[in-house]
């Protein structure tokens, strides 16, 4: 009788055997998840990053997904939304993809066991899960960690396929295929990679031996041909397009590539072309298998590009607009590297897989490839039959895999950092395969015994040792450090002797085991280092730009500026309910805006309604500047400013022989200081190395970045007072002063306005002054034009004079004042002619008067000559007085232009002026002065006598256009212009507030430049709205 025994009682391992190799991939596993997942949300996002994950989360918001090639494939945009459903929207979510797809490719090695062997596929597996770049874009939100993934599992299923003959690879490679083609325009890449690998070894196996040779002959000759040719026209080209001469040079490249392995091809067993031949031989049967897993590549293909037949253009655009979108980028050429790009931030980062696969490859092309198949299947008995697949084959396709997306990406208009990972992941395998070779059969009990110790222990010092001797200066001086540094070198020497004569001798013990033996130490060396440079690069400068490994990189002020949002927000309306208003450059915070539902974006065109927030950030952009935005705020917000994006040093680019030769190995030959010269050259190394080693710059630091675009938080000045903790280190904010006229602000929209901008009739190009005359004619100074356009007083145009700028008679230079007298005379205040220049009121010329001078503020200095005259005004009995802004005076005139008197002078007590600007005569016959830099407007009597002054809060700049301008009104107000704080103040004759109105915009009751007044019919205020190009008619309320 069988007893029942629970699942529970049986043994755990009872059909799993856990060795050594197995122990070492649980290990690598549970490492490749703790990197790929340790703070994989705290990194901020970069500019791709945001854009793919803002799009996934439309989709999985139900906003939907239309493919567009810009943005690659629809894969990641469908699996990140998935991502989304699961684990919701957030900065981790949106990476774990990449990260499951990551720790899938270090685990991938264990299937390729049959042609890396078992311990380089343990080097392999171990390379992927150490490797920068590798680690770095499977914690990064772009289509590069699918790729690489995809590009492997394809060359796992070609392999398999080619070992086992099963159908299974043949739906296992459509699904990769469909997803690769849905991921990104690569994919083309690295299907023309499969293509010209199974091509040209097809030849090279099937070829007899003396075709062979002729066919490798001609193939070298065409390739030298294209490439000589290329070369010869890119070289000596002008202008023009080269880029036909560039793809030619690409595809000689790959040629001679493919004719470097052919000695690698195995053509005693001819795995590649048997396989093609039992395909050709059985095409029906081939076509009939075929069938179902191409119909599952289509449906794939289908489904992702038209988001599950919501887009059916989406299929179209799919197959072939994104090879002409790829294609047509090529020209573009963003980042503008050069074609050594590569080759600079490899060995940076990589230089274990490039030092040791790179040796690799040179090491099977002489040598001869070795397979690692027999040994395998030795130990993997199967009943099922097994066909030749290897023979240094795969060897060889990860040569050409590595030699192809060298050469394909070195000609790439495109070039940037995290396209490295597709050079790296190939150079892995290799190294991993070559491992196998050098190790395979390599005695581990030789690596425990005393003279494999001691020969993997003095190896290291050894090198330490000859940096220590050749780095020395030794026997420079007598100084006391002189003779230290002679004393170092000498025991350096000393030990270098000792550790030299060690090695000799373990060396004679060891006999052959001396070059796997080198190989571990020099494999342990290259993959600690490489930890050092890859822990750095992840986990300490991941949001820094000293780091190669980045492009265009969201700094880490952005979390920064979302915390403290977060923190106002939570202290004030509760958790990201706060209205913040953006605009600029919108990435990434396009991504982190989507959580506050309050928020305002403005882009290119700032407003009132988005701006009026307490919170504005803006990031500057070609079509908006921080200027832009500033009218809108005022002065009621306080503003920081934080870097968003920066990119990494590019000094490397324009590397020419001649450059790096005079940088870093000599002087010129004519160098007059070849001394200072020489010293030059070794601060270079020294900074080299501080770069290489420490990634620490000498002549730039973090904060002090060059390469970057900041953005600038405005916050309301009363959430500051109340709320502010500035976490970076204290912050004394001034007691909040509000604005003193803000309690007594009104909105008053424009009864009437006309104007725009243009050289038309009615049209004006930045006016500065008008005047209305006895008669009820309005006159405009139409500044920018250089001309006077008469209107009446609804905005119809009536005539005008001028246009042409000029000194002349009759011509003007930006005319800035204006004024009509009652007998008709127009008085103009030709600025920039330092004249006053009189018309009739048909704009025929009669005199003018002034000339140019400079005072120093003396106002009795050179009487009726002017520096910039401004405002004219004219009294009751028809005197006329200009504001000599530049001279710091007011002039006094007859109406014919004779100097009577002047006033002013600079300096700050009553009577005296800075940057006087406008005028104006109360029916009282007491002036009023604008003394803009003073900031106060004085009030005269008749005879030019102090009689009172006020502050005005307000005229802040001495920017050439805040020029302001009053006028007295009929019940005895003063109007009074604020330029750059778009407003107008209202005052009693006395300095008493009344009121004010106006904000920034181009609406009927806000301004962008208010600066001269008039009052007409009615009591009507006319305000000249300079930059709207505009006259405004208002009825201010009694």
């Amino acid at each position: 009788m069988t007893e029942n025994t629970s699942f529970l009682e049986k043994p755990i391992f009872s059909t799993f055997s856990l060795n050594w190799e197995k122990t070492i991939y649980i290990i690598i596993f549970l490492l490749a998840v703790t990197t790929r997942f340790y703070d994989v949300g705290d990194r901020v996002m970069s500019h791709d990053e945001s854009l793919h994950a803002l799009y996934s989360y439309k989709l999985y918001n139900g906003d939907g997904y239309r493919h567009d090639p810009l943005m690659h494939g629809p894969f990641q945009f469908h699996i990140v939304a998935l991502s989304y459903v699961i684990f919701g929207d957030n900065d981790f979510s949106a990476r774990v993809p990449v990260v499951l797809f990551g720790i899938a490719l270090v685990m991938l090695p264990y299937w390729f066991r049959p042609w890396l062997g078992k311990f380089g596929a343990l080097v392999a597996s171990f390379g992927l899960l150490i490797s920068p770049f590798v680690l770095y874009y499977q914690r990064y939100i772009r289509n590069e960690a699918y790729l690489v993934f995809f590009a492997a599992m394809l060359a796992l299923c070609l392999f398999s396929y080619m070992r086992t003959r099963h159908t299974k690879w043949f739906y296992i490679g459509a699904v990769i295929l469909a997803l690769t083609l849905s991921t990104k325009a690569v994919a083309y890449m690295q299907g023309f990679i499969g293509v010209v690998f199974i091509g040209t070894f097809f030849l090279w196996e099937w070829l007899d031996q003396k075709m062979y040779k002729i066919v490798q002959l001609a193939f070298s000759a065409l390739a030298l041909l294209i490439s000589g040719g290329a070369i010869y026209f890119i070289s000596n080209a002008t202008d023009g397009d080269i880029s036909t001469a560039e793809l030619a040079l690409m595809l000689g490249a790959i040629l001679i590539a493919a004719v470097i392995i052919a000695p690698t091809a195995d053509r005693k067993n001819k795995p590649v072309s048997n396989m093609l031949l039992s395909l050709m031989e059985n095409w029906r049967g081939t076509l009939l298998q075929l069938i179902a897993p191409i119909t599952i590549l289509i449906a794939i293909f289908f489904l992702l590009h038209t988001t599950f037949f919501t887009n059916p253009d989406g299929f179209e655009s799919g197959a072939f607009g994104t090879l002409r979108y790829w294609l047509g980028q090529q020209g573009v050429e963003r980042g503008s590297q050069p074609t050594y790009y590569y080759f600079i931030l490899m060995p940076l980062y990589e230089f274990l897989p490039l030092l040791i696969g790179g040796f690799g490859i040179f090491y099977y092309i002489f040598r001869g490839a070795t397979s690692h198949i027999e040994e395998w299947d030795e130990e993997t008995k199967t009943d099922e039959t097994i066909y030749s697949s290897d023979g240094g084959t795969f060897a060889a396709y990860l040569i050409l895999w590595t030699m192809c997306n060298f050469i394909i990406f070195s000609w790439a208009g495109e070039k940037m950092p995290w396209l490295s990972i597709h050079l790296t992941v190939p150079l892995i395998f290799l190294m991993g395969h070559f491992s196998q070779t050098i190790l395979a059969k390599f005695d581990w009990q030789r690596l425990k015994s005393q003279d494999g110790l001691l020969f993997v222990i003095l190896l290291p010092l050894l090198g330490i040792s000859l940096f220590a001797v050749f780095s020395a200066t030794p026997f420079q001086g007598q100084s006391l450090n002189e003779l230290r540094e002679t004393f170092q070198f000498i025991i350096a020497l000393i030990v270098l002797a000792g550790i030299s004569f060690g090695l000799w001798r373990s060396s004679l013990q060891l006999g052959k085991y001396i070059t796997p033996l080198l190989y571990i130490v020099i494999l342990t060396v290259l993959s600690v280092l490489t930890i050092r440079f890859s822990w750095m690069a992840n986990y300490i400068n991941y949001d820094y730009v000293n780091e190669f490994m980045v492009y265009a990189h969201g700094a880490p002020d952005v979390k920064w500026v979302l915390d403290e949002v977060d923190d106002i927000s939570r202290r004030t309306v509760g958790d990201k309910q706060i209205k913040v208003a953006y605009g600029g450059v919108i990435w990434p915070m396009e991504w982190y805006m989507r959580e506050y539902p309050n928020r305002a974006f403005f882009g290119s065109s700032p407003n009132r309604q988005a701006l009026d927030a307490p919170v504005v950030i803006i990031s500057p952009d070609s079509e908006v500047k921080k200027e832009d935005v500033e009218p809108y705020l005022g002065s009621d917000y306080n503003h920081f400013s934080y870097r968003q994006v920066w990119w990494p040093i590019e000094t490397y680019k324009d590397l020419t022989f001649e450059r790096i030769r005079r940088e870093y190995i000599s002087p010129d030959s004519d160098s007059a200081n070849k001394d200072a010269d020489r010293e030059q050259i070794k601060k270079n190394w020294e900074s080299l190395w501080q770069i290489f080693f420490y990634r620490n710059y000498i002549n730039h630091t973090l904060n002090e970045w060059p390469f970057r675009t900041d953005m600038y938080v405005y916050i309301r000045k009363d959430i500051l007072n109340d709320l502010w903790d500035y976490r970076t280190g204290p912050l004394t904010l001034e007691d909040f002063d509000p604005d003193p006229y803000v309690d007594l602000r009104i909105e008053l929209p424009a009864m009437q306005l006309w104007g725009s901008n243009g050289f038309g009739d009615g049209q004006f190009v930045s006016p500065r002054a008008f005047t209305i005359s006895p008669k009820g004619e309005l006159y405009v100074a139409d500044s920018g034009n250089h001309r006077i356009q008469v209107f009446d007083q609804n905005g119809t145009y009536l005539r005008g004079w001028g246009g042409e700028e000029g000194s002349d008679a009759g011509q003007m230079s930006e005319p800035w004042g204006i004024a009509v007298s009652e007998d008709g005379k127009v008085y103009v205040a030709d600025t920039w002619n330092h004249r006053i220049q009189i018309f009739d009121e048909d704009g025929i010329y009669l005199s003018e008067f002034g000339s140019f001078v400079s005072t120093d503020g003396n106002p009795a200095s050179e009487p009726g000559a002017f520096w910039g005259p401004r405002d004219v005004v004219i009294d009751e009995e028809g005197n006329v007085y200009v504001s000599d802004t530049g001279n710091k005076r007011v002039q006094k005139f007859t109406p014919n232009g004779e100097f009577i008197t002047a006033w002013g002078g600079g300096g700050v007590i009553p009577g005296r002026f800075e940057e006087p600007v406008g005028l104006a005569i109360d029916s009282d016959g007491y002036i009023y002065v604008a003394d803009t830099w003073n900031r106060r407007i004085q009030k005269f009597d008749a005879n030019f006598e102090f009689v009172i002054e006020w502050e005005v809060v307000g005229w802040e700049s001495e920017n050439i256009v805040n020029k302001p301008f009053l006028v007295v009104d009929r019940k005895n107000r003063v109007f009074v212009s604020d330029p750059e704080n778009y407003r107008i103040i209202v005052y009693n004759t006395d300095g008493d507030l009344l009121g004010t109105f106006g904000q920034f915009g181009q609406d009927v009751q806000s301004f962008r430049l208010p600066l001269d007044l008039t009052i007409g019919e009615g009591n009507m205020l006319f305000v000249l709205d300079s930059e709207n190009n505009r006259i405004m008619k208002f009825l201010y309320p009694e």
